[in-house]
């Protein structure tokens, strides 16, 4: 059963749209959603201004939902030392699916590792933050 599940997960993120209005200078609001064994799985993204109390810089952050129940807020890039946040909704939002996928496989909470971020390209392989934009 948790192998559709899975499947069903990896089907979900292979044609995911993102809501863009055409200004890549603008901020944007990606969403990402799943349903698995009548369950609702969602990823939003959200942009935050510079919090200069702090010392975050602006950045995107992402929130998992299930069946609209916010469960994870997640302002900053985890793992990462201080406060840092994803420099691209994109970044944000492979994220938070990587955290659904977790949550997939276990009841427990999920927590994402150095090489998940790796993985994704937010963080050189020495730890670093990616700094693209």
């Amino acid at each position: 059963m948790r192998s559709v599940m899975i499947l069903m997960l990896i089907a979900a993120v292979a044609i995911v749209g993102c809501a863009n209005n055409g200004n890549s200078d603008e901020p944007r609001t990606l969403k990402f959603d799943t349903t698995v064994a009548g369950a609702t799985f969602s990823v939003e993204t959200q942009f935050f201004e510079k919090d200069t109390t702090k010392h975050i810089d602006c950045g995107y952050g992402y929130f998992v939902s299930i069946n609209g129940k916010k469960l994870i807020n997640q302002t900053w890039i985890p793992v990462v030392e201080g406060y840092n946040r994803f420099a691209t909704a994109e970044d944000a939002l492979n994220t938070g699916k990587v955290v659904v996928g977790k949550m997939l496989r276990s009841a427990d909470l999920p927590s994402l590792e150095k090489d998940d971020l790796i993985q994704l390209g937010i963080l050189k392989p020495d730890g670093s933050l990616n700094t693209r934009k």
